[in-house]
């Protein structure tokens, strides 16, 4: 690994789920792209605060207050004042950095959006498949249970669980209002 490679953040470290979305934060960004937090800070203040209403209703949707802890010194923390960043925020602040390098850490941020939300989805497709297999297995245990006593106390000691498993499954499918 050359040493240019080895400060860069790996995708997973840039973009997070957080409460069913995908988002990084405004110190991550500042040290993918090398520039001053303080900088980043005020490109999105000076968009939260444009003339623009679009622009403004634009940052208000994709920049979320938030505060950081940092190291101070002496193992002492400070807090430090940060956005939380959803992807089109990311876009639209990464577009305002310039040059070869800012580029391609655009491209290393989306690519781990993109990653992330594949993730993300192929999660979800996995709860499905749990699902349907649960189903099949209730259909079967019901299917044996018709077919005598014996077969019918299996099926008692096997509705709990099914019926268990598949509330879980389906509450973790449902995607939430809430948030």
């Amino acid at each position: 690994m050359t040493p240019s490679k080895r400060s860069e953040p790996a995708q997973a470290q840039l973009v997070v789920a957080m409460g069913g979305r995908l988002v990084t934060d405004s110190r991550t960004v500042a040290r993918a792209f090398g520039k001053l937090h303080k900088n980043v800070l005020r490109t999105i203040d000076d968009m939260l605060a444009s003339e623009n209403l679009e622009i403004r209703e634009h940052a208000r949707l994709n920049f979320e207050p938030m505060t950081l802890q940092s190291k101070a010194g002496k193992g002492a923390l400070r807090s430090v004042r940060a956005y939380r960043i959803a992807r089109d925020g990311f876009s639209e602040l990464a577009m305002s950095f310039t040059g070869d390098k800012a580029r391609i850490v655009r491209i290393r941020f989306l690519a781990a959006f993109n990653e992330m939300a594949d993730r993300l989805k192929r999660g979800q497709q996995g709860l499905w498949t749990q699902l349907l297999d649960n189903l099949k297995r209730d259909k079967e245990s019901r299917e044996q249970a018709s077919v005598g006593s014996k077969m019918l106390l299996t099926r008692k000691r096997e509705l709990g669980p099914l019926r268990e498993e598949r509330a879980k499954l389906e509450l973790a499918i449902q995607p939430t209002l809430l948030n």
